[in-house]
């Protein structure tokens, strides 16, 4: 029953943009191209989120950019002063592995950005329900952690900055991937574990990797001196 809960949950909670073809993004473009305001639209907007519109949507059009190169990845940002490296991290680019195989499934960058802050929502509930029924919680408990990860305050209040979710996300996949293993060592369970790893150090912000560092490691190393 959790599961279907979570579920129902999740696409309510993202049926404009799965059911009515809406794109995740923080505002409308009316400033950026000279329009006029217009009256109070029902649709929420705020530049304060612009990060995605200047940065994290560009970049991810670069790495979606078809122009004939041999490479399979995007080395260089032409498009900012005299032009730079080309993210890696951030939850962009086919560095990381669920954008590596959204991009043969998605061109578009505003709809790929989409794609994938629902997916980072999506992870972050599925692996804390994980994470939550593998210490024994009861079902109704877990689902309760894992919908203030994927509909609460904060973490639905960012579905703009890719990298907060995912790194929720990759903590908790790696807590659920050590309870396994303290369980049972299997070489299946250890790619689970790099997995996880993958999402959170090339998917999360830097500072919260090294945050979320900390506090996990704490509690795999009470873990891992305490398992009988």
């Amino acid at each position: 029953m959790a599961w279907g809960l979570l579920a129902l949950v999740l696409v309510a909670f993202f049926a404009p943009v799965l059911f009515r073809g809406y794109v995740v993004h923080a505002h409308d473009n009316r400033l950026e191209v000279g329009l006029p305001d217009e009256p109070a639209s029902p649709h929420r907007s705020s530049h304060l989120f612009q990060d995605q519109s200047t940065m994290f949507v560009p970049e991810l059009a670069e790495h979606r950019r078809d122009d004939g190169r041999a490479g399979w990845i995007s080395t260089w940002f032409p498009h900012a002063g005299l032009g730079r490296p080309t993210w890696h991290h951030f939850g962009i680019g086919r560095a990381f592995l669920v954008d590596h195989v959204l991009s043969f499934l998605v061109d578009d960058p505003y709809v790929a950005y989409s794609a994938l802050a629902i997916a980072a929502l999506a992870a972050a509930a599925v692996f804390t329900l994980l994470f939550l029924r593998a210490l024994g919680l009861d079902p109704i408990a877990a689902l309760a952690g894992a919908l203030a990860l994927s509909a609460g305050t904060f973490h639905a209040g960012w579905p703009t900055f890719l990298m907060l979710n995912w790194g929720f996300a990759g903590t908790f996949a790696a807590l659920w991937s050590v309870e396994l293993l303290l369980v049972r060592s299997t070489p299946l369970r250890w790619v689970g574990l790099v997995l996880a790893l993958h999402l959170l150090l090339l998917g999360a912000y830097p500072q919260q990797v090294a945050f979320h560092a900390w506090i996990a490691g704490a509690y795999v190393l009470f873990r891992t001196t305490t398992a009988p």
